[in-house]
């Protein structure tokens, strides 16, 4: 059941909640760039300023999605002391990784304030609100950042969220207030009607409609008006953006292919949710966790709190950045290494895919996957439901989901700490979902193995438990006889690939997101499934290491660059990209 009609309206109902703050000195912080909407709503509700909180998370060297820390604007840095210990890194390894995020935020900030100073929040109550939290992360790393600048009270405000990881971050926050925590949740969007990207216009246009005091302010401030004040004809709402047909999305901007609804919602991070969901949160579009994978607190599956602590470097001013890790695409393009297109199609050996896109099988048009063979997006899936595998000396955690009349089902090999919460590889097994595709997500290392490199880069403990979930997959009876593929990320990838490489192995297909398989070198050569190696064209190191994988294969193999993408496919576009790419990969593969 959807719940919001949008974000405007999931403002409304959030403010409801927060009825009590209502001239307590409060202010409204959104996270950008989808919790925008939401806190303008909030905001206007409660008669607080309104005000951006912009942040950014300090990847773990080799293992991005894990964060050591995070910084923010006023020279703010948090840093997970746990994190850093467990492991092994130094101060240098913090100064670097606040080095290169420090631009970033710098350029974000600007985007967003254009010369505007922030709200400032010594001794105040600050209300974080972001459009729902998923793994927490980003919400976790504003909380922290905001309590850093001086405010008194911390109170995170959201109007969805995962059970579990609202249960962490009451850890965090003083107080957390959730409108919707759903046992079965997958993603923000899927709770939302209309849940299209928002645009850095439509947060700035947010931040100076709060800032000017409207001409008809009586109606504007008043809370009683859920609809908010009336417009004439032409006058533009910066919430509102108009759909092709002539209806409006009070939530957000039309997505990049202007296609509306809940079968076309766009994706924070301009991936296209099948369902019109998000699995991820603060990005382009805007959800609440930018990066997925761990939080700066050393917070595990549910959230648990670690240490940290924050650093204000002499007081300087430092503009900051933007939560979302989505943000504009990099402006290193991507380029085909062979020019050779072959969209969607099965590619003779070391073929190499147009980096423009994918075609859609059997006539699909939806870019979200919404349609094709065995799909069945308007009906329930036939099994939903956490599970728990043997994986020889440990037992591994997943989420099982197989819609009916699924063709086949695929394992997710997560890479580089990153679980089964991850957004990304979430928004990948949404789109595989609707498509009639079932998907197994599910932690290869245990929350206490994600902080040992060690473990991170054991490629042959990885893929004995992908084998151990295989062959778990095939015993059970309600999915038996389905083919078995493999999507794997990062060094999850290297798993797949030799996994699939074992005597017997029988996988149907295998797709790897910025992958690492020259760490399955030795194995390369005895892989007989078909494999799609999906790189981001700014990736240019794993390009050249796809590129020498390519050439030890013997399988049916393709390369498919996304432009300008970075190793997390953050930018706009590019999980959407991923996602219809492999879709149509497993598609042609599977039946």
């Amino acid at each position: 059941m959807l719940d919001f009609d949008d974000r405007a309206d999931a403002g409304r109902r959030l403010a409801e909640r927060l009825g009590g703050l209502r001239g307590r000195d409060a202010v409204v912080l959104g996270l950008p760039r989808g919790g925008v909407p939401v806190a303008f709503e909030v905001a206007r509700a409660l008669g607080a300023p309104l005000d951006v909180i912009v942040v950014r998370k300090l990847g773990v060297p080799f293992q991005p999605e894990l964060a050591m820390g995070a910084i923010g604007e006023g020279g703010v840095l948090v840093v997970n002391d746990e994190i850093v210990r467990r492991t092994g890194l130094g101060e240098a390894d913090l100064t670097d990784a606040q080095r290169r995020e420090q631009s970033e935020l710098d350029v974000r900030v600007e985007r967003f304030r254009r010369g505007r100073p922030r709200v400032e929040l010594g001794g105040r109550t600050a209300v974080v609100v972001d459009d729902g939290v998923a793994t927490g992360a980003t919400a976790r790393a504003a909380c922290q950042v905001v309590r850093a600048q001086g405010a008194r009270r911390v109170i995170l405000a959201v109007p969805v969220g995962s059970p579990d990881i609202i249960a962490g971050l009451r850890r965090t926050a003083d107080d957390v207030v959730c409108v919707l925590e759903p046992d079965l949740f997958h993603a923000v969007g899927q709770w939302y009607r209309e849940f299209g990207q928002t645009s850095d216009g439509e947060v700035v246009e947010l931040l100076d409609r709060a800032a000017t005091p409207p001409t008809n302010a009586r109606h504007d401030s008043d809370p009683a008006d859920p609809a908010g004040p009336a417009r004439s004809a032409g006058t533009a709402n910066p919430a509102d953006a108009a759909h092709p047909g002539g209806a409006t999305n009070p939530g957000g901007a039309a997505g990049p292919d202007g296609a509306p609804g809940p079968a076309g919602g766009t994706d924070p991070r301009g991936a296209a949710d099948p369902r019109g969901a998000s699995p991820g949160e603060a990005n382009p579009g805007g959800g609440a966790d930018s990066g997925g994978g761990a939080d700066p607190r050393g917070a595990g599956p549910a959230g648990a709190a670690g240490t940290g602590r924050a650093v204000h470097p002499g007081g300087a001013t430092n503009p900051g950045g933007a939560a979302d890790l989505g943000g504009i695409a990099n402006p290193v393009g991507g380029t085909d290494p062979g020019g050779a297109a072959n969209p969607g199609g099965a590619a003779k050996p070391g073929g190499i895919v147009d980096p423009g896109g994918s075609a859609h099988p059997a006539g699909a048009t939806n870019p979200s996957g919404a349609s094709g063979p065995g799909a069945d997006a308007d009906g329930p899936p036939v099994v939903d439901e956490e599970v728990w595998i043997d994986g020889g000396f440990v037992e591994l955690t997943g989420h099982l989901t197989v819609p009916a009349r699924a063709s086949g089902v695929v394992a997710f090999a997560h890479g580089s700490g990153s679980g089964r919460h991850s957004p990304r590889n979430r928004l990948v097994a949404a789109g595989l979902n609707q498509a009639g595709l079932g998907t197994l997500l599910f932690d290869l290392l245990t929350t206490g193995e994600e902080l040992d490199r060690g473990k991170v880069f054991d490629i042959g403990m990885l893929a004995d438990r992908l084998v151990a979930a295989t062959a778990w997959l095939r015993d059970r009876p309600d999915i038996a006889g389905a083919r078995i593929g493999y999507f794997g990320a990062s060094t999850g990838a290297a798993a797949a690939l030799c996994a699939a490489a074992e005597p017997g192995a029988d996988i149907a297909a295998v797709v790897s997101r910025g992958g690492r398989p020259d760490l399955a070198e030795r194995r390369l050569s005895d892989v007989r499934a078909p494999t799609l190696l999906i790189v981001g064209g700014a990736d240019r190191q794993v390009i050249g290491l796809n590129q020498r994988a390519q050439r030890r294969m013997r399988c049916q193999n393709q390369l498919t660059i996304v432009p300008a993408a970075t190793h997390l496919f953050e930018e706009p576009g590019a999980l959407r990209a991923v996602t219809d790419h492999a879709r149509d990969w497993f598609l042609a593969h599977m039946r």
